[in-house]
């Protein structure tokens, strides 16, 4: 008797779990707004960006702390980190702050490496890629993200702390 429970409420809730995947719409990064390079010490540098976001699933949706890549036009100069959560509010297009953490020297390295072939330019291509994961309901599910914004060189040279 007591399996034939556990069994039927399983079923139900299996079921309940396929036709939330099934309803799940894919999150669109619809734009960077404002970004800004915040706190800088000798081991870190912090850049806030705005992200406009459009979250149309009728349930929030939680970006977890991920680790994700940063390309200087369009090469790998290091790591950074999300330093907070963020919960995509449900059915809302919105600006979301974004914090990430980078390393002083991959940035500061990287710009002293670039400045030759930089040399003329009024602007770069600052890049963030990875996988980040998110979660809702109770369930995870990773995708890709792929920022690219053009920065000015003065913020590139403030990012390097030149």
């Amino acid at each position: 008797m007591k399996a034939n429970i556990i069994f039927k409420y399983g079923l139900i809730l299996l079921s309940i779990l396929m036709l939330s995947c099934n309803a799940y719409k894919e999150v669109e990064m619809i734009r960077v707004g404002d970004y800004s390079v915040g706190n800088m010490t000798n081991e870190k540098v912090a850049i806030n960006l705005n992200m406009e976001v459009n979250n149309p699933n009728s349930y929030n949706i939680r970006i977890k702390k991920s680790t994700l890549d940063l390309y200087l036009e369009g090469k790998k100069v290091g790591e950074t980190q999300m330093t907070n959560d963020i919960v995509l509010k449900k059915k809302t297009q919105a600006v979301y702050p974004f914090t990430i953490e980078a390393n002083y020297k991959d940035i500061a390295g990287a710009a002293m490496k670039s400045v030759s072939s930089l040399f003329g330019k009024k602007e770069v291509t600052l890049g963030i890629k990875g996988r980040v994961k998110a979660k809702a309901l109770g369930i995870g599910k990773k995708f890709d993200l792929d920022v690219q914004e053009k920065i000015s060189m003065t913020e590139l040279m403030k990012m390097a702390g030149m």
